[in-house]
């Protein structure tokens, strides 16, 4: 039986603090503290009734996780390829009150463990709300060497697309042609023209992307018919 070692995981690029290191998303560590337990005892006098003895201690406050130490310890299991158990710590830093950054990277590493285990509508899922809720840059999925299996499924192409069609709907045309007529309730036209600009320049940026792949489908597919046609040669001249 073939055995596979975990691809390099790594947290999104776009985000300064996950640059430094893969396996440490932020310089926290989980903290672990064993329980105390002490029971309370009977001491029996000879001249009164039972008592009970408080303990002379106290037990230490066990401190509760955070989205913070999932991550960590979730990136820290991956690494031992244990890709089962840092999904649970990734599921588990999503619902634990995670600001905006710490749940990126949640999602993110949550796709790549779906990406490792074949799984990719949980990947492209994943993907989706760290791309329109929490603002991963498509750049990282396009160049992450962990997603490179996703990237040729058909869930990633439906991905692609979804996300052209959403920034088509986005655009502000009814509102920049208000701004063209004026009027007193009309917007501002510079600011309405500036952010057209804004999202029409994201639209060419995600169709030049959209047919660079497409363009390196179809090379990646003519290469491996020129390898079966070669292949097949020299069975023709021996016939």
């Amino acid at each position: 039986m073939a055995t596979f070692a975990p691809p390099r995981h790594r947290s999104p690029p776009n985000l300064p603090s996950l640059r430094t290191s893969k396996t440490c998303f932020l310089s926290g560590n989980l903290a672990r503290q064993s329980l105390f337990w002490a029971p309370i005892g009977l001491t029996i006098t000879t001249n009164g009734p039972l008592m009970n003895c408080s303990p002379s201690s106290t037990s230490p406050e066990v401190s509760a996780p955070t989205a913070e130490a999932c991550i960590n310890l979730g990136l820290s299991l991956f690494a031992k390829g244990r890709v089962r158990d840092a999904l649970q710590q990734f599921d588990t830093a999503l619902t634990l009150d995670p600001n905006p950054v710490e749940a990126q990277a949640a999602l993110y590493n949550k796709a790549c463990c779906h990406a490792y285990r074949e799984e990719g509508k949980k990947v492209a899922d994943c993907l989706r709300t760290a791309l329109k809720d929490y603002g991963l840059k498509f750049g990282t999925i396009l160049n992450d060497p962990d997603l490179a299996a996703f990237r040729a499924t058909p869930e990633f192409r439906e991905l692609q697309e979804e996300l052209l069609l959403g920034f088509l709907c986005y655009l502000p045309i009814p509102r920049l042609l208000l701004a063209v007529k004026g009027g007193d309730s009309a917007p501002d036209l510079l600011d309405t023209s500036g952010n057209a600009g804004i999202n029409i320049g994201g639209i060419i940026v995600l169709v030049a992307l959209f047919f660079w792949e497409n363009k390196k489908e179809e090379e990646q597919l003519a290469q491996i018919t020129r390898n079966e046609t070669l292949s097949r040669l020299p069975l023709r001249l021996s016939n």
